[in-house]
This record gives structure tokens, C-alpha cells and sequence, in this order.
């Protein structure tokens, strides 16, 4: 099944602001938003003696549809249009993410990206001057970047990030910062637009990944500014006077810079009778070795620990360190690699993932991460049993688990630039000396000395996981609402079935073919009949939504692209529901590859081939892992 394109959403009539204005339900949270005064509407509404009023662009009705409110959006190539919907909330885990809240912007193809950048990213060809696009689009929306600083110490500085790729490679990128902007008029801090190296980034893209693309250019937030210009001076040794960077930085500039180790080894040992991963870092002459064994928390399973040694000190060199507290350059963090992806299939679109963690009883979002694209999630776990996979369990990352809010975490999850999900080991520096000298104290870790056990903070997105594990911080009178709340949970994900497009019920449909299906002829596996009798729900009402949706546009009484994609989307779902009506529970069902016809999506690789991930109730899935 071919992914339907945008096309037909310009074929409806579509309303004009003015239109919109005179249709809006005047309740939803959109229509309660103040105008924003600056969007084009706005700015005409404010020159007008008529009283003839149009809609803020920032406040299209929730009730008006997609195809009705959509509009061109100025600076792109002809076929390019936005809306602006109710802004998201996940439920799930995140790292920071800068994006426009509620801004959609649709591609000819039909293809949903939310920001200018990201939109760049995969047509590059049709949006060449990205700057000149963003400025009229962000303009023309009522949100440009006007507080442009032209004179940013940092304009015109080298950048440099590293980071251990899945594969344990380290990697390089070279660039120069060329814009300062806060990119958005919803938040008060500073952006940085880095460009990267010509020849850094076509080597680095000719390598073969399952990710995206690294982007030409990149916007990152201003600590990873400064770490990124601090770390391109240290490696080219070079501070140009009352140029350099590092002279320049005082205590109250938060800095972030990735350390890529020298030597990096992990393997898997015995312990306990299961084997867990064990990874070996060499940096400046220390050795930092993680180990997973149980955790200095109370019935929380594994936890992962740290111990230094000096590699040096056989050889009677001591190090400025030897004997005393290892501890980093402000800003610095070691790199311990991938949390996600390892596999293509962990990249999930949203409205898959949250199915799938129906299925298993919301234990998939233990382990999940937001990717680079908001519509996307990266999860680490099995389709079949939901616990973590196995490709997982063999790192480090999986088995760190969470400190209390009290407690200043020393390990970081961030994306690099390809999107893939990091843990980074350290003490972050955010621009407090006395938060930062706190954080250092606490991890007191010693060369020579005692191992260390390291922690993570999820966010406030984990609180529903942590209510459900009994350590929630929410207080008291406000449990029983969010308790409330996640009980809904499963059943709402499958009704939003009813609203799913076209696109979506293919890509669900896709989904439980060509993985969830062939993943039970696993012999290892067992499909349990609770999981397939839910699996049946999902492709029963799959299949009903997929005859609505046909049944609209079988209403024109032409046979046009979209009535001919429905009408596949339907066959799929019925063969769907037929293969998991067949299925003996309990255990592996054989099905031949001749019984199944996955659904064929044409589109971008970029969007169906990473990965992300969380940890289990218990912390560390119990089964020993076979190399």
C-alpha cells in the first residue's frame, strides 16, 4: 500500500482566514488562545476599519478539519501547506526538543514534519536557501526569529561534536555557528544554528546507517554551542587570544561538550548465572569500567556502577589526578554510547508505539524515548513478550536506573546528530558553580577507590511510569486524578483508532504483518492469548475504520487514487484479522512466509528505521542473555 500523498488535502475547499474566523467553536484550546499580533492575519486585522476580522494563523480551531483549515505556506516550494493543532503533551519520555508547538508542516507528499529544519532535512533538493524559507515562513506565521544577535561572541567559531556510534565507532563533525536567534517567541533562551563541514559530513554520511542523515545544518541549544566551540578549540590547540572561546567563558555560561573515549571495550560476562554487559572506557589515562550488579536501591533489580583505576600507574607516572576524585572539565561528559536504536524496527511511529504498549499492558513505555521527529518514538523492547530485546540487554545502558528528585543525576540522555539516543556519564554543567561542585562531591568518585553507582532522571514525563511503580513525588491529592487517568489510558489508545488517517492505519497495519506477526514464529517466544485477544481488537477495529474510510471516498463514485489505497488499506486489515484469528496461543503458531503480504509503504527510510528505549519494572529483564 502506497502512503497516500497530500494531494487531495488541496482538493477540498479549503476556508479562508476570514472563514475560518466566522466557523470557529470559540471552546477548544486554540480558539482560547490570545492572538499572537504578529502573523499575517493579525497585522492585516490591525489595519483594518472594516471590522471585518480573520483568524490568527496560531489559532485554527481544533474543530475545523485538517483538509478545510489547511494554508500555503509562504517561503516554501509551490504544494507546501501548515495548520496549527492542539499542542502535544507526551506521555512518554523525552529529551529536550525545541520545535514550535502545535505547527504542522505538510509536504506535497503528504508527509508531516514540525519545524522549517526538519522539513529540510529530507528535501534538501526543493528547499536549497533553508535560512531565507525560514525566515518568510516564521515570519508570515506571526513567529520570527526578530532577536536575531548579529554579534554573538560565538558567531563565526569552529564547532566540533563527537559521539560512539551503535556500531562503537567514534565519529566527528566539524562546523561553524552562524546564526544566534531564540528561534521561538514561546522561550527566553538563546539557539545556535551550527553549519557543518562539507567534507566532515559527506564522510560521515557515506558511512552505512539504519538512521537518518546527518543535516547539513542543525539548530542545538546554547550549552551544546559553547561545548561544541570549546571542544573544536582543544582539538586543533588553538586559543586565538581574546578570540578563544574558553577564554571567554565565565561561571555563569552553561556548557555541554561529549567526550568520545580512546579505548572502548564491552563485552558480555557471567554473573549470577545471566550474562550482562560490561564496558571498559580508557580516557586521559584512566580506566573507567561499568558493571551492572544489583542496585544500592531497594528491591530495584541491577543498577550500573563505576569504578576508576589509573592506566598509567604500573609504569610509576602519576597522573595530576592519581590517588585523589576523578572529575571532568566543566561541561564535559563521557559518551557510553547508544540507549537506541539498534535495530530499524524500534523507530515507531506514535500512533504504532502506543498500540503496541496496549498490548503489553503499558510496560512498553518504561523503555522508550521520543526520536528527533515528533510523531516518533525509539523502543527497545520485544513485540512479542514486551520486555527489553536482546540487542539491549547486551549494553550498559538499559540497566541504569532512576535517582529521586532530591539527588543530582550523573548520567544524561541526549540525541546526537544523526538522532540516535545517547547516555552521557558525568556531571552536567548548567551554568551554577555551586549546583556543579555539589554534583562532583556526590559522586565522589576515587582513583583506586570504590565503585560508584551512577543515575539517570527521566523527567517529568516518567512520573505516570513511577506512579505505577509505587515511587511517584506527585503529592497526595492529586494521586487519585492521575491514577484516574492512566486507567483511561488503554482504552483510549485503542479508540483513537477511529481517528486515525489513512496513513496511519497503514502504517498499524504494516506494523503487525511484517513484525509482530513473524516475530511469533520466534521458537523462543511464546505469543500469550491475552496479548493476541488484544491484538484482534486492534485489527478488528483497524478493519472497521478502513471500511469507513473507503466508504468515504467511495461517495464521489470515481475510483480515484485515494479510494483505490483505501481499498487495499481494507484487504490488508481483513487478512490482518484472519491471520490473528488463526493463531494458536500459548504457543508459537508456524506460519509460513507464504501466508503473509506485508503492506509495501513507499516512504522516506528515514522514517521507519531507528530506534529508543526504558527500563522494566524490575530494572533488568531477568532471562540470561545467549551470545
Amino acid at each position: 500500500i502506497a502512503v497516500k500523498t497530500g494531494e487531495n488535502l488541496v482538493k477540498h475547499k479549503v476556508m479562508s482566514p476570514k472563514k475560518m474566523w466566522k466557523r470557529r467553536c470559540k471552546k477548544c484550546v486554540l480558539c482560547n488562545k490570545r492572538d499572537c499580533g504578529q502573523c499575517f492575519t493579525c497585522l492585516r486585522n490591525s489595519k483594518n476599519e472594516s471590522g471585518v476580522k480573520e483568524v490568527c494563523l496560531q489559532k485554527m480551531c481544533c474543530e475545523i478539519p485538517v483538509e478545510r483549515k489547511i494554508q500555503p505556506a509562504i517561503g516554501f516550494p509551490p504544494g507546501w501547506n501548515f495548520i496549527f493543532e492542539a499542542p502535544k503533551k507526551s506521555s512518554f519520555r523525552r529529551t529536550p526538543n525545541h520545535n514550535l508547538n502545535g505547527l504542522v508542516i505538510i509536504a506535497p507528499s503528504g508527509r508531516k514534519y514540525y519545524s522549517v529544519e526538519s522539513a529540510a532535512v529530507h528535501y534538501s533538493k526543493a528547499i536549497k536557501d533553508v535560512e531565507t524559507v525560514s525566515d518568510l515562513f516564521l515570519s508570515h506565521i506571526g513567529t520570527s526569529q526578530s532577536t536575531l544577535d548579529p554579534n554573538h561572541f560565538l558567531l563565526g567559531k569552529g564547532y566540533c561534536h563527537e559521539w560512539t556510534d551503535v556500531q562503537g565507532r567514534n565519529n566527528q563533525i566539524f562546523g561553524i555557528i552562524t546564526r544566534c536567534s531564540k528561534v521561538y517567541q514561546e522561550t527566553e533562551e538563546l539557539f545556535f544554528t551550527v553549519d557543518y563541514n562539507v567534507a566532515s559530513l559527506n564522510l560521515l554520511n557515506a558511512i552505512p546507517r539504519f538512521g537518518a542523515q546527518i543535516p547539513k545544518f542543525q539548530i542545538i541549544p546554547s550549552e551544546l554551542a559553547w561545548g561544541g566551540c570549546v571542544t573544536f578549540e582543544r582539538k586543533i590547540r588553538g586559543r586565538q587570544g581574546g578570540k578563544s572561546v574558553i577564554k571567554h567563558m565565565d561561571k555563569t555560561i552553561a556548557c555541554k561538550s561529549w567526550l568520545s573515549p580512546d579505548v572502548r571495550l564491552e563485552e558480555l560476562v557471567g554473573s549470577a548465572g545471566a550474562m550482562l554487559p560490561k564496558l571498559t572506557l580508557q580516557i586521559r589515562g584512566y580506566i573507567l569500567t561499568f558493571t551492572v550488579k544489583e542496585s544500592t536501591i531497594p528491591n530495584a533489580g541491577n543498577g550500573v556502577f563505576v569504578q576508576c583505576t589509573s592506566a598509567l600507574e604500573q609504569m610509576g607516572i602519576e597522573l595530576s589526578n592519581s590517588k585523589s576524585t576523578f572529575s571532568l572539565r566543566p561541561g564535559e561528559l563521557i559518551d557510553l554510547g547508544v540507549y537506541a536504536p539498534f535495530r530499524a524496527q524500534d523507530k515507531k511511529h506514535e500512533c504504532v508505539f502506543k498500540l503496541k504498549n496496549y498490548l503489553h499492558a503499558l510496560t512498553c513505555e518504561e523503555w522508550c524515548f521520543n526520536a528527533t521527529e515528533d510523531d516518533y518514538q525509539y523502543d527497545i523492547t520485544d513485540d512479542i513478550t514486551g520486555d527489553v530485546h536482546i540487542l539491549a540487554r547486551q549494553h550498559i545502558p538499559m540497566y541504569v536506573n532512576e535517582c529521586n528528585m532530591n539527588q543530582i543525576p550523573t548520567i544524561y540522555a541526549e540525541h546526537d546528530p544523526e538522532g540516535s539516543v545517547h547516555y552521557l556519564f558525568g556531571v552536567a554543567y548548567t551554568g551554577d558553580w555551586e549546583r556543579y561542585e555539589k554534583g562532583q562531591q556526590a559522586l565522589n568518585l576515587k582513583v583506586g577507590g570504590e565503585e560508584v553507582e551512577v543515575f539517570v532522571n527521566y523527567g517529568v514525563e516518567y512520573e505516570r511510569v513511577r506512579l505505577r511503580k509505587g515511587y511517584s513525588a506527585i503529592p497526595d491529592e492529586m494521586k487519585e486524578q492521575v491514577i484516574q487517568n492512566l486507567e483511561n489510558d488503554e482504552s483510549d489508545y485503542v479508540e483513537e483508532i477511529d481517528d486515525f488517517d489513512e496513513n496511519e492505519i497503514a502504517m498499524c497495519v504494516e506494523y503487525f504483518l511484517k513484525d509482530f506477526v513473524r516475530e511469533t514464529g520466534d521458537v523462543e517466544k511464546q505469543l500469550k492469548s491475552h496479548i493476541r485477544d488484544k491484538a484482534l481488537n486492534i485489527a478488528k477495529r483497524i478493519e472497521k475504520r478502513a471500511v469507513k474510510l473507503l466508504e468515504q471516498h467511495s461517495q464521489t463514485g470515481e475510483m480515484t487514487d485515494e479510494w483505490s489505497f483505501c481499498s487495499e488499506l481494507v484487504r490488508s486489515a481483513k487478512e490482518l484479522t484472519q491471520i490473528l484469528k488463526s493463531m494458536i496461543c500459548d504457543h508459537v503458531p508456524v506460519i509460513s512466509s507464504t501466508e503473509l503480504r506485508p503492506v509495501e509503504m513507499e516512504m522516506d527510510c528515514s522514517t521507519s528505521e531507528c530506534e529508543d528505549g526504558n527500563e522494566s519494572e524490575s530494572s533488568q529483564p531477568q532471562p540470561a542473555i545467549v551470545v
